[in-house]
């Protein structure tokens, strides 16, 4: 009877090590995902402001093609080549980036573009018939808030990449972390 006893209890010291192991491993998981969710919903909002300079740039052109103008008419067509890929990079990328690289060239579209956006504006204040445009006047203040609400999403978007990874680094997640295949992520 007393062998019975202590096995019986043994299994029970186990069962309740087992339980608190698996409670463990859940809750784990669970903040790696909350952590996951949050750079997501950051990513999200990040893409809707590119769509949003996207899709509003050809305004833009078509507005500065009315001037005749060598300098503007070329900062133009190398915007409208560079609002090319950006836009097609828009529309290709998904929420989960694949790796690196693709995460990299995206990166580089789009900041290509904004420079590009730049210099098209530098040159076009140039030209008081288009400066004193109310057209103008409004889609450079969209343009600008979309740059500064860009600016902060990505700032925003690696702090959330800098959290995510350093709870994956540290113990004990860095067990659930493995377990589960999450790897550290990649800053914007």
């Amino acid at each position: 009877m007393k062998k019975r006893t202590k096995f019986t209890i043994f299994l029970f010291i186990v069962g309740l090590i087992c339980l608190g192991a698996l409670g463990l491993y859940s809750s784990q998981l669970t903040k790696i995902n909350e952590k996951q969710d949050n750079i997501y919903k950051e990513w999200t909002t990040l893409s809707e402001y590119y769509r949003r300079r996207s899709d509003i740039t050809p305004q833009l052109m078509n507005l500065l093609h009315s001037v005749r103008d060598s300098q503007i008419k070329k900062e133009c067509d190398e915007l409208n080549n560079l609002w090319k890929v950006a836009k097609a990079d828009c529309e290709s990328y998904k929420k989960h980036y694949l790796n690196e690289d693709t995460f990299t060239g995206h990166k580089a579209a789009q900041d290509a573009f904004e420079e590009q956006l730049n210099k098209v504006f530098s040159a076009a204040n140039n030209y008081s018939v288009i400066k004193n445009s109310p057209e103008y006047s409004k889609l450079e203040k969209e343009f600008r808030t979309l740059a500064e609400n860009i600016k902060d999403k990505r700032e925003d978007f690696n702090k959330r990449v800098q959290i995510y990874n350093d709870t994956i680094a540290a113990f004990p997640e860095m067990i659930t972390a493995k377990i589960n295949g999450n790897t550290p992520l990649f800053f914007y």
